[in-house]
């Protein structure tokens, strides 16, 4: 769009519909649209002089939004209107294929995930205008299942949603329209959320460990590895009650869990080896057997 027209584009003819509206506003605010909408009704209080200097003003006017490509074709239009008329001839034919045009892009009309979702409603937006322009009538549930259909996968669950809490009162157009600039600034929000969490997540050093847990374990080790301490320390202060040796305890003494193996292989070799009894038993007799 070239910057010194104004925030107007110039008219290349697959743009004509928003050229169309866009050129009427800006007519409208130069009081430059009156040539167009009464064209050779003059109005009583405009003389002729005046009313035909309008006509020259406004035919100019709408030519400098004219692309180059297309000048040729009304450059010798002086009147308002009749070059209004002529554009909208050239553009805007109500004959079958422009129909079939207009409708066919409404129907292939798809969004695209990560796209604006305000961008595809104007084109929607536009290619309605167009229909209705065609006289292309189209009621308001086509519309809406129409802008619907044009969705992809990923807002299935919104479709739904919308299909459900609408089932009482038809869903207008305008509703829809709310309903999925909500739902993308929502979506947008989301991905900012986690998008600010993975980056924390990432530029944090101590990232995996537990920071309620960390300081703790660090003094659980400490004070274990000072409670082990001590009983090495402390080892050193005791001597063994049995055998004398420094270092240890009575109950650790190698020397006494010795004496007690070998006390206990005497103990045994000592003892005299008793007989096994066996049991035979039957119905009548009953019988002890030495083995």
């Amino acid at each position: 769009m070239d910057e010194s027209l104004g925030g107007m584009i110039k008219l290349t003819g697959p743009n004509y519909s928003i050229w169309k509206s866009k050129m009427r506003d800006m007519l409208v605010c130069k009081d430059l649209w009156l040539p167009v909408l009464h064209g050779a009704s003059k109005p009583e209080n405009i003389d002729t002089l005046t009313w035909d200097a309008m006509h020259l003003k406004t035919s100019a006017y709408i030519r400098c939004f004219i692309d180059m490509s297309l000048y040729n074709n009304f450059g010798d239009e002086t009147k308002a209107n009749e070059l209004w008329r002529k554009i909208e001839s050239m553009f805007q034919t109500k004959n079958a294929l422009n129909r079939v045009s207009v409708f066919r892009k409404l129907v292939r009309l798809r969004y695209q995930d990560g796209s604006s979702m305000a961008e595809h409603l104007n084109t929607f937006q536009g290619l309605i205008s167009q229909t209705v322009s065609l006289d292309i009538p189209l009621a308001n549930e086509v519309l809406t299942l129409l802008l619907l259909g044009s969705l992809p996968d990923s807002w299935e669950t919104l479709v739904v949603t919308l299909g459900t809490a609408t089932q009482q009162k038809e869903l207008t157009l305008d509703m829809l329209k709310s309903s999925l600039l909500h739902e993308e600034a929502r979506r947008k929000e989301h991905e900012s959320n986690y998008e600010h969490k993975a980056l924390t997540i990432e530029n944090n050093p101590n990232r995996g460990r537990s920071h309620a847990r960390g300081p703790q374990n660090h003094r659980n080790n400490s004070k274990g590895r000072s409670k082990s301490r001590n009983r090495k320390d402390s080892k050193k202060d005791f001597t063994c009650h049995y055998c004398g040796g420094p270092n240890h305890y009575e109950r650790d003494c190698r020397k006494k869990k010795r004496d007690k193996r070998v006390e206990l292989l005497t103990t045994r070799k000592m003892i005299p080896r008793q007989p096994h009894v066996m049991v035979i038993s039957s119905s009548r007799v009953m019988m002890l057997v030495s083995v």
